[in-house]
């Protein structure tokens, strides 16, 4: 009888100690990363929501990489005009 408890407590710490590694493991990658959400396994809707403003981010950046073109363009003509 003490065997098989002895066997129970040797499988609930062998189960424990999966879970930590799991833990551990999921943490390590996060730290590595930089991100709390690193594929749709993780989370989903946090996955594809943060993509989301990922692509939005980019799109405001080439919007603003744009405007800054046009502006160089308007102040060389500006100078240009000047001069």
């Amino acid at each position: 009888m003490v065997e098989i408890a002895l066997q129970a407590a040797v499988r609930k710490n062998l189960v424990s100690l999966q879970r930590t590694t799991s833990n551990i493991n999921t943490t390590q990658n996060i730290l590595s990363t930089g991100l709390k959400v690193n594929s749709a396994i993780d989370d989903a809707a946090a996955f594809f929501k943060a993509r989301s403003l990922n692509n939005r981010a980019s799109d405001f950046l080439e919007v603003k990489d744009n405007i800054q073109n046009a502006l160089n363009t308007v102040n060389t003509a500006n100078e240009a005009i000047e001069s």
